[in-house]
């Protein structure tokens, strides 16, 4: 195959993105649709329960600020499970050592492991800096209620309501 001599190969022009877009296979389609209806509230715990009592009450001991935000949404969310049978370290392979559900290593190599040391120590020194912003803060006073608030040189005394005015 000959090119003409205006053309060259570095001219011509080339797809720049890596999309396959005729590959086959390959569909634009949206998965799924939107949401029917959207929330009319937020999910509530029950405030009696006790094994929500339990489960909010356990530590996040040991993990990185990535796992410890997804225990905290599974417990939020009322989806954690709490382990019955305690796990094997995936790390130095002991049976029936990791006790606390959504961990997969023991606290023995979690604080001697250099890896996950490095991540644990990150994740406190994140949530020192985040506590000491916060102590740092000047306390906000108090909020009126609703029916409290008034504006400036306005009474809500009953002759001011009832239009009883002495003068």
């Amino acid at each position: 195959l000959q090119l003409p001599s205006t053309l060259s190969i570095s001219t011509m022009p080339r797809n720049t993105t890596n999309n396959n877009n005729n590959a086959p296979g390959h569909n634009k389609k949206k998965k799924g649709h939107a949401p029917a209806h959207q929330n009319k509230f937020a999910f509530a715990h029950n405030p009696k329960s006790k094994k929500t009592d339990r489960i909010l009450s356990l530590p996040n001991r040991h993990v990185c600020r990535r796992c410890h935000e997804k225990i905290e949404w599974r417990k939020q969310y009322r989806k954690y499970k709490p382990r019955t049978q305690p796990g094997k370290c995936n790390l130095c392979q002991r049976p029936h050592v990791v006790t606390a559900a959504y961990h997969t290593i023991c606290e023995t190599c979690t604080t001697s492991s250099p890896k996950a040391r490095a991540l644990v120590d990150e994740w406190n020194q994140t949530r020192r800096e985040q506590w000491e912003q916060r102590m740092k803060q000047p306390q906000e006073p108090a909020k009126k209620e609703q029916g409290e608030e008034t504006n400036p040189g306005e009474s809500t005394s009953a002759d001011d309501v009832t239009g009883n005015h002495d003068d």
